[in-house]
């Protein structure tokens, strides 16, 4: 019965395939372009008419909207879920840093072999887009190195945080342009404000010149676009994977406000995984009970919260999944969490509640897919960005389920009235 369905979906899609070439048999026609860009760090409040002249003008003129990050809110996790439209526990990137126990190991993000990313859901957007005979191309972005399907993106730079912003853009212009091959699919990442804000804060003098440099490249890209004649037929999506909350200072004691776990709990009762403010807690063997107890005891007074694998908040998604260990910690706001004498100190973090404002990531859509001057009045998650995506390609979202829904964001299109499906 397995291989009867497979078989049938090869053939639906060979079909699709076929349609799709005859519908674009216009020598003057082109498959739809979409490019998303990825500004790390950036919070939606940043926008404005004096900081972020292009990005504002955008903003204004296209369609936005109130969107949430993915819990936790960490970079590679919510790049995985906007890519794929999966939930963190689904996709299986539950940090940037974390362990599995089924491969004994730890996730390193400057050095992760595809199965970190392939074992569990989820086919990249530009991955579908080349199920269907077309072209993708990822700038730096986060998992795009990796094989999906047999098929890795057919135009690929990896993350080099050396690379001029001009560069980057000029390349994926180039890709768009290729004589002979061009990509209608571009996802393009940039690593800041987010560095900057980590070592600064996010509202300091240093992120604001980051923020602005954000925005000169947008309207670099844009005035590029324009000169080949293409701003009007491109569709852009500007995000970010997360918002930025500051540490709190502690001013009479010159440090920040945090957590030393080694005050707590002998260290030598458990190992710990992830990134403050969040942390995957393994006990010993035969320690569960009482290392957990002994956290409980004392998030009664410190801020910190403390969860047994099965009691974390169902609305994180954050459960079913071999990688999220027993024991789940998690400062609050603003507090960082260590279990090491002399921490880096940051004046900036995030990985908070998804829900929380300091939390909130950009989103803004401009295009001729989506609609002019429109607010959308349905708060919506990241995730349901992946069936939104293939509607402007073109492509059939149903064929490739995900934990999105493109009810929550198809009245951000230019024409909303029907899915787009084939199959």
């Amino acid at each position: 019965m397995y291989y009867f369905q497979t078989y049938t979906n090869i053939v639906k899609l060979q079909v699709l395939v076929c349609l799709l070439k005859l519908i674009n048999c216009d020598p003057n026609s082109s498959e739809p372009i979409l490019i998303v860009i990825s500004f790390d760090g950036f919070r939606y409040d940043y926008v404005s008419p004096e900081s972020t002249p292009n990005l504002y003008k955008l903003a204004v003129n296209g369609a936005g909207g109130h969107m949430i990050s993915n819990f936790a809110t960490k970079t590679f996790p919510n790049h995985q879920s906007i890519a794929t439209g999966f939930y963190e526990e689904n996709h299986g990137i539950i940090n940037n840093e974390f362990f599995d126990p089924k491969y004994n190991d730890t996730f390193d993000i400057e050095n992760s072999p595809d199965y970190w990313w392939t074992e569990w859901s989820g086919t990249p957007v530009w991955i579908v887009n080349q199920l269907y005979g077309r072209r993708s191309g990822s700038m730096q972005w986060p998992s795009s190195q990796v094989m999906y399907r047999n098929q890795t993106v057919r135009y690929h730079q990896s993350y080099n945080h050396t690379m001029q912003w001009d560069t980057r853009v000029d390349t994926i212009v180039e890709w768009i342009t290729h004589e002979s091959e061009p990509a209608n699919c571009i996802f393009l990442y940039f690593d800041e404000p987010d560095t900057t804000s980590h070592i600064c804060g996010p509202f300091s003098n240093q992120t604001k010149g980051q923020v602005r440099r954000a925005d000169n490249i947008v309207g670099y890209l844009l005035q590029s676009l324009d000169t080949k004649n293409l701003l009007n037929k491109t569709n852009l999506i500007i995000l970010s994977d997360h918002g930025f909350a500051e540490i709190k200072y502690n001013f009479q004691q010159k440090e920040n406000q945090e957590i030393n776990l080694n005050d707590i709990i002998d260290p030598n009762m458990y190992d710990m995984y992830g990134n403050s403010p969040d942390w995957h807690i393994l006990p010993k063997p035969g320690l569960l009970d009482n290392v957990y107890e002994i956290l409980l005891n004392a998030s009664k007074t410190l801020p910190f919260t403390v969860y047994k694998k099965a009691d974390i908040p169902e609305r994180y998604h954050y459960r079913n999944n071999r990688r999220i260990l027993p024991i789940f910690l998690i400062a609050d706001e603003g507090w960082e969490v260590h279990r090491t004498a002399s921490p880096v100190l940051l004046k900036g973090n995030h990985g908070w509640d998804n829900r929380l404002t300091s939390m909130r990531p950009l989103f803004m859509a401009s295009g001729p897919a989506f609609k002019r001057r429109y607010y959308h009045n349905r708060v919506f998650l990241n995730t349901d960005l992946f069936p939104l995506m293939l509607q402007v390609l073109g492509l059939p979202s149903k064929s490739f389920p995900s934990n999105g829904s493109l009810d929550n964001v198809i009245d951000l299109l230019a024409n909303s009235s029907k899915p787009f499906d084939l199959i």
